[in-house]
């Protein structure tokens, strides 16, 4: 079991999420960083899709109710278990009745806790995720809240303890190999001509951006519809959402 003492401003249950469902209207949902939940299952010893959670902005403080083994990926929280550090990219031990403290992050802005075993809430579509806009999936189809306890799977196989090499737990985004060249293609001026600013109406569906209005050459408006990655939508306000 692990009890939320504090959850911070969103704390959810994730995993790789859900496929194969977009035609349903149901979206993917799932880890906003995948490689960073995968790295903190696979240290943990769990499979890569194993749930887990998601702390977004911490600070965030829990109390594992059962001994065994947790890891940290993703956003550098200068955690701590009972006051003793605990490195992102470790396996670290913990036992019954610890508490693990997340601060604000270092840099980045969302950690990923998996504890051997991962967490255990019943699947949806095949998948543990939460979904906050369709309000199901991971525990009770919303954020946890102080005082939510989460029961924990089975402690699975054991794996050696140890650390993440540094330059897998730092990916560098350049990209290094010889012969490739990445081309971007310059779109409207007006939509790639000035900055937009990420709004915090965004979500796991798509980012709302906010800037100078666009507006279009001829008036046009449809039903809204599911979009596809990589498809830029414009409301009627004139502010994008990709």
């Amino acid at each position: 079991m692990l009890e939320v003492i504090k959850a911070g401003p969103q704390t959810t249950v994730q995993d790789l999420g859900r496929f194969g469902v977009r035609h349903l209207g149901v979206c993917r949902a799932g880890a906003m960083d995948a490689l960073a939940l995968t790295v903190a299952n696979r240290l943990a010893g769990n499979p890569a899709g194993a749930a887990a959670l998601e702390i977004a902005l911490p600070p965030a403080c829990f109390r594992l109710l059962r001994g065994g083994m947790l890891a940290l990926a993703g956003a550098d929280c200068r955690a701590t278990l009972d006051g003793e550090p605990v490195f992102p990219g470790w396996r670290t031990a913990f036992r019954a009745g610890q508490v693990l403290k997340l601060e604000a992050p270092r840099s980045g802005m969302r950690a990923y806790l998996a504890v051997d075993g991962g967490i255990a809430v019943p699947l949806l579509m095949e998948s543990a995720s939460t979904d906050l806009m369709a309000g199901f999936g991971g525990h009770l189809g919303r954020a946890l809240r102080d005082g939510d306890r989460l029961p924990l799977e089975k402690r699975g196989r054991r794996v050696q303890a140890g650390r993440l090499a540094a330059a897998a737990r730092q990916p560098d985004p350049r990209l290094r190999r010889p012969g490739i060249r990445v081309a971007v293609q310059t779109g409207p001026p007006a939509l790639v001509g000035h900055p937009w600013q990420l709004t915090p109406r965004s979500n796991r569906m798509g980012y709302r951006l906010a800037g100078s209005a666009l507006r279009m050459s001829e008036p046009a408006e449809m039903p809204s519809h599911g979009a596809l990655p990589g498809l830029i939508q414009l409301p009627p306000d004139g502010q994008p959402s990709c």
